[in-house]
């Protein structure tokens, strides 16, 4: 017994020395490396301020806490590698030993100093071993979806990544398996204002999250029906796998938002730098970001883009298969009602009667994508029916291919910045009388004056000033300023009633009948109906508005406030003359006030426009204007950066 225990505590002494030994040997290769480190100077390294998304030493832009292993992380890139190197070199820690939660800085720092895995700790990663046998990327697409003015958020189109699995399916192209990576506002108001000021200032919190593509399809492409543009980018598999290890930290990660700089456009390219030094596209950003921006930073790194490939919108899939219709089924289609049960004349056989109810059942789900999307309601029960009806038929569904035209790339479009130079002469009494320049710069995006090409069909103008200076008298006045000007345009289609409606906000120099010279603010709204011959080459767009509009302003001659009143109606005819490269615009707008006394009731406004677009960045247009005081004559120069 006493042999026993004295060959027990033999060991018991070994035990102990070589643990002791093996400390000793931990703390002198830490010792080692952090010299090593600070030698190297990794702290002042591009990757290693990219993985902690510090900015020209300015601190980080993650706000929380638990994204650094120092509590001066956020500021202070040299402690946190020490306090780093620390964490990888602990014994213990399971899923919350650094070598877990940070990946990708692991992985770093093990190359940069030739660590070896000896050295450190085995220890398995059960939640970081799910995340990658789960996603199981072959391929790194980038997204865009398409505009969307139903929703503030989303004016301006939005982007994301998606993991692309390797391909399965008897299509060999099964994308509803894949994952997305986004980054997206928490909104915590509804309000628009309250919305529009935190959106704009920093008031919301931002996150990265990853969930499986099919949940962007069903709210992108489905229920708000927008196009999604993927571009496929050239990352090696090593890159890959340090796109996932950067996706995996980030679970943590929280920003401040900020609407129009840091938004899902800037940090999804700030992602995409953390992968390599060789990678730069942040420096490719203009100061005001938008999601198109992305898009075209990836683009102007040669080679980076592999391929495109589009997925239409249930919208436009909807028109897509109205449009293959002989016009004897169109015309059946548009007699059926889709609140009842389905019924066709004799003379259509299978073939054709599979042909309209797949119509009926994609616009079942362009209409009420929330009924059908909840399982309940009317449109819901009615579509049942639609589907019971096409299972009595032996014939598979068709999907009809959808070929974008080059015109129609989101990426063709021109920025949205634009600085304009023109020069005219304002025509009063029958004689030139005041010669001017005009200077104008638009913040954002879109307007009729500009190519239609890779943009959607309508207007969206913000943060837009002009000044005009008259030569005669030496004068500079500021002409306009618009806060906004939103004019959804939705041409009239035999599928689609929605109505065209327009807003706008901003401050005017008001030089009218009833008001001349005078500063004032303007509320404007309208809705109405516009048609659009989409297939002819010229594309002709007729639209017809009644239009409200409110200004406040002061008098020059009694220097106090008034309001008046504006009712009325707005037309208005674009359409293209020689190529996809210019346009004609003419409009016209007469507003009657039905509580003016003394002044005339009546204000009109009409204007015709022609404008040539050449190297996408450059366009010239020639301007007249009339109202009931001035005429005015404009040639002006623009330039969109």
């Amino acid at each position: 017994m006493r042999q026993k225990l004295h060959i027990l505590l033999f060991v018991l002494g070994i035990v102990l020395y070589n643990v002791n030994l093996f400390g000793e040997l931990y703390s002198d290769a830490l010792t080692r490396f952090r010299s090593i480190a600070l030698d190297l100077q990794l702290h002042k390294t591009k990757q290693w301020n990219r993985f902690l998304y510090i900015e020209d030493g300015q601190g980080s832009l993650v706000v929380n806490e638990d994204f650094f292993v120092s509590a001066k992380g956020a500021s202070d890139p040299h402690q946190e590698l020490l306090d780093s190197l620390d964490a990888l070199f602990e014994r213990t820690g399971g899923d919350k030993h650094f070598l877990c939660r940070f990946p990708a800085r692991s992985k770093w720092l093990i190359s940069r100093l030739q660590i070896p895995k000896s050295l450190l700790s085995d220890i398995r990663c059960e939640g970081y071993q799910k995340y990658l046998e789960m996603v199981e990327p072959k391929s790194v697409w980038l997204v865009f979806a398409s505009y969307h003015l139903k929703a503030p958020a989303s004016s301006f189109g939005h982007t994301f990544l998606r993991l692309g699995k390797q391909k399965q399916g008897i299509n060999g192209n099964n994308d509803l398996l894949d994952y997305s990576v986004n980054f997206a506002a928490n909104p915590d108001s509804n309000n628009a204002l309250v919305y529009a000021w935190k959106g704009l200032f920093g008031g919301f919190k931002g996150n990265f999250s990853a969930l499986p593509y099919y949940y962007k399809i069903r709210e992108y492409n489905d229920y708000e029906s927008r196009d999604l543009w993927n571009y496929k980018l050239a990352l090696t598999e090593d890159e890959i796998s340090k796109l996932l290890d950067l996706v995996w930290e980030l679970d943590r990660a929280q920003f401040n938002y900020y609407y129009i700089t840091k938004n899902c456009s800037y940090f999804l390219l700030a992602l995409l730098d953390a992968i390599s030094e060789d990678f730069n596209f942040l420096d490719r950003l203009p100061a005001y970001v938008i999601p198109i921006d992305t898009v075209r930073a990836v683009q102007s790194r040669p080679g980076f883009v592999n391929s495109i490939v589009y997925r239409p919108s249930v919208r436009s899939r909807l028109w897509e298969h109205y449009e293959k219709l002989d016009e004897k089924l169109k015309r059946s289609y548009l007699a059926l009602d889709l609140s009842q049960a389905p019924a066709f004349p004799a003379t259509h056989g299978h073939s054709d009667q599979a042909k309209l109810l797949d119509l009926a059942l994609i616009q079942f789900d362009y209409l009420y994508p929330k009924e059908i999307l909840n399982g309940k309601g009317p449109e819901y029960e009615a579509k049942k029916k639609y589907l019971l009806a096409r299972s009595r038929i032996p014939l598979a569904s068709v999907e009809e291919a959808i070929e974008p035209n080059v015109d129609e790339f989101p990426h063709e479009g021109h920025p949205g910045t634009k600085f304009t130079l023109g020069l005219g002469y304002r025509n009063s009494g029958g004689m030139i009388s005041a010669p001017f320049m005009d200077f104008r710069f638009r913040g954002a995006f879109h307007e009729w004056d500009d190519s239609e090409r890779g943009h959607f069909f309508s207007t969206l103008d913000m943060f837009d000033v002009a000044f005009r200076y008259y030569t005669d008298n030496k004068s500079l006045r500021l002409h306009r300023l618009t806060l906004f000007d939103v004019f959804n345009i939705q041409p009239l289609n035999p599928l689609d009633k929605k109505q065209s409606w327009r807003i706008e906000l901003g401050l005017h120099d008001f030089n009218d009948a009833q008001c001349e010279h005078c500063y004032g603010l303007r509320l404007g709204m309208g809705t109405g109906l516009a048609v659009q011959a989409n297939h002819h080459r010229l594309k002709p767009t007729l639209y017809a508005l009644g239009v409200a509009k409110t200004d406040l302003y002061q008098s020059d001659e009694t220097k106090r406030l008034h309001t008046r009143l504006g009712l009325g109606p707005q037309f208005g005819l674009w359409t293209r003359l020689l190529s996809s490269k210019d346009h004609l615009i003419g409009s016209y707008e007469v507003l009657f006030d039905p509580f003016e006394k003394t002044k005339p009731k009546r204000r009109f406004l009409g204007q015709l426009k022609y404008g040539y677009t050449f190297w996408e960045r450059y366009q010239v247009q020639l301007a007249f204007e009339k109202s009931e005081r001035f005429e005015h004559y404009l040639l002006n120069g623009s330039y969109y950066f």
